[in-house]
């Protein structure tokens, strides 16, 4: 069986290779990369796994079509940014194949914010067409790594002292899932596939943290575990709003972006479909993973 993984160099794929490459059920099947030239293969099981690498971005659909015409597979996994897959269901379409399609997507779909949500509405509209079959897996927030966009962060600010500013006074609630679950929870989806057991793994489905918490609170957590003082910078939202603005238009990088301070407007708590789809697996709770992570980034 032709399996082909999209996104396998960052967080989730690299601890999905892990997987792989310890599973006595997947491992007589053959394994291409898609991934961007530019991206590098941090983990050391890339080479173990993949048969092929085939160098693209998933934005650009003759990319795709040229990977897909090479490895023809039955199954897509794909752990690129969701809001491709209009442009993977298009090269699929172009070529007449009918591989199973097993997505990471993203609660993003839930925000009230048009701006925010209307890349992932549009994509799973898109897949909902689809006839060959898929499990459409939608994240909440991922942690757990120096490549999380998010919560890494905070530690950094929190750790070096600096302050970090809390819009709304940090009351806007999370989920958090750590990167681990997310990966066992897309490798268990594989390995319903090539069993021929998908009855309760196809459709939608949430996948989100067993905890509840604020902004205020996890920043909390992450002070006491780093052994760092919380320092807490009050600015008013609709200054720091337009600060951000002004920094994207400027062409200037800073830690947050003006739409991750819009989403900071409303909790992230969503019905968790976990423990349907993996009743005998506990998920790593919020302290457990936070200690993990910051023991792994202080011992290096």
């Amino acid at each position: 069986m032709n399996i082909v993984v999209t996104g396998a160099t960052g967080l989730v794929g690299s601890r999905l290779l892990q997987l792989l490459v310890n599973s006595l059920e997947l491992r007589n099947h053959t394994f291409h990369s898609f991934q961007r030239p530019s991206s590098v293969a941090n983990s050391p099981y890339h080479s173990l796994v993949f048969s092929s690498i085939h160098y693209g971005d998933c934005s650009n659909v003759t990319h795709i079509i040229d990977c897909l015409a090479d490895t023809r597979p039955d199954l897509i996994v794909h752990l690129a940014q969701s809001r491709f897959v209009p442009q993977l269901l298009n090269a699929i379409e172009q070529l007449v194949i009918s591989p199973y399609l097993i997505v990471l997507g993203s609660t993003g779909v839930f925000s009230r914010f048009d701006d925010c949500s209307a890349p992932y509405v549009k994509a799973e509209a898109s897949i909902q067409r689809y006839l060959f079959g898929f499990t459409y897996l939608r994240s909440t927030l991922i942690y757990g790594s120096r490549r999380d966009r998010n919560i890494h962060k905070l530690y950094n600010l929190i750790s070096s002292g600096l302050p970090v500013c809390l819009p709304y006074g940090g009351r806007s609630l999370f989920q958090p899932i750590y990167y681990s679950d997310v990966s066992f929870a897309i490798y268990t989806s594989m390995l319903h596939f090539c069993l021929s057991d998908l009855d309760s793994l196809q459709g939608f489905f949430n996948i989100c943290g067993p905890d509840q918490s604020s902004l205020l609170s996890i920043c909390g957590l992450i002070s006491d575990l780093s052994g760092s003082r919380l320092r807490i910078l009050d600015i008013p939202v609709n200054l720091l709003s337009r600060l951000l603005r002004l920094s994207e238009f400027t062409g200037i990088r800073l830690p947050v972006t003006s739409e991750q301070l819009l989403r900071l407007r409303e909790d992230k708590i969503y019905r968790s479909d976990w423990n349907l789809l993996f009743p005998s697996i506990p998920q790593v709770t919020l302290p457990r993973g936070l200690l993990s992570y910051i023991t792994t980034l202080e011992s290096i």
